[in-house]
């Protein structure tokens, strides 16, 4: 196979719209604890004069709202202190390797350091471990042919996610 060449730059929403991508696909979306965190709050709230659970439900509610907001500190906190986010990141995919230039250095690394793949309509996230990815952004693909044939050779290498 020819090897794929792409250069991109991430955004901060770029790489904030693949980390939802992300813990959407490992049930830990911000909209469904977010909904949950409110209700547990409400409900709980117009409990706690009457049962006790009304009390767990307050605490269980805060929780959950404040993991979506913490989750999101944490990593948009991440993304700005990593300058290798906010440069160009040219890869090189082969056979046997994949091959990074960032502002940090070289580096290539062997298709088996990944675990797994992601497809969403806008990224694609390459899996180290369940919780370390790369992410590539589809517009960094010169059109969608180039994205099929990228999907198609990603697919012999990788498995999706579950």
């Amino acid at each position: 196979m020819t090897p794929i060449a792409i250069t991109y730059r991430l955004t901060l929403q770029e790489f904030m719209a693949a980390c939802h991508a992300h813990w959407n696909a490992h049930q830990q979306g911000a909209r469904a604890n977010s909904i949950f965190g409110v209700v547990g709050f409400i409900v709980g709230a117009a409990l706690f004069p009457i049962h006790w659970t009304g009390a767990l439900l307050i605490v269980i509610g805060f929780v959950l709202i404040a993991m979506v907001i913490g989750r999101s500190l944490i990593w948009r906190h991440a993304f700005l202190d990593n300058k290798k986010f906010t440069a160009p990141i040219s890869l090189v995919f082969g056979d046997e390797t994949i091959h990074v230039e960032t502002i940090d250095g070289t580096s290539d690394l062997k298709w088996s350091a990944y675990s797994g793949y992601l497809e969403t309509s806008e990224y694609i996230l390459l899996y180290m471990t369940r919780r370390t990815f790369s992410v590539i952004p589809k517009s960094a693909f010169a059109n969608v042919n180039q994205v099929r044939d990228f999907m198609n050779f990603v697919g012999s290498k990788l498995s999706p996610i579950k």
